[in-house]
């Protein structure tokens, strides 16, 4: 346990609170401890459920289970619904409800619609949308532009440079 768990676990424990045992579950979630994360998740009173229902749906669809997921996203919020349908493999339906932001890009990128997917980053200035740019201007063939926002991706976060060196998107840069 790094010292943020251990902070987090000592005031779920001490006060009984749901909300910081859902904080703790986020945590681990964040951390890609997803056990831990239900684990604190199954600690969380019904006073939290809307809260429950989305954080069960996103940790069970990150963890690859989408059939349990969308039994939770049944009661979720309408962004979860859509990331729950992206798991599933439906983009089309993802990106009726997700217009902007990084899981738009995804989105929009998996459908094929390249001009959206750049639209919906077009503020985002972090690596991870660098990295998603680098991505698109590949698909589009601008290789160039790909390696600049490469080189700005891994400026920003070094540990992308492993990533990009096994990533087939970007083979076009190898």
């Amino acid at each position: 346990c790094d010292s943020v768990a251990e902070v987090a676990l000592v005031e779920a424990t001490k006060s009984g609170d749901a909300r910081a045992w859902n904080n703790l579950a986020v945590y681990y979630a964040k951390s890609g401890n997803n056990a831990k994360a239900v684990e604190c998740l199954n600690k969380v009173d019904n006073s939290l459920a809307n809260v429950l229902n989305n954080n069960y749906a996103l940790v069970y669809a990150a963890e690859g289970n989408v059939a349990k997921a969308e039994g939770y996203a049944a009661n979720a919020s309408a962004e979860t619904k859509a990331l729950v349908a992206a798991a599933k493999g439906d983009y089309a339906a993802a990106a009726q409800t997700l217009k902007s932001g990084y899981n738009a890009a995804i989105v929009n990128l998996q459908n094929g619609n390249l001009a959206a997917a750049k639209q919906c980053i077009a503020s985002d200035m972090s690596a991870k949308a660098d990295y998603l740019r680098a991505v698109i201007a590949c698909k589009e063939g601008d290789v160039k532009g790909a390696k600049a926002q490469l080189n700005s991706a891994v400026s920003k976060d070094a540990s992308l440079k492993a990533k990009a060196a096994q990533d087939v998107n970007l083979a076009a840069l190898k």
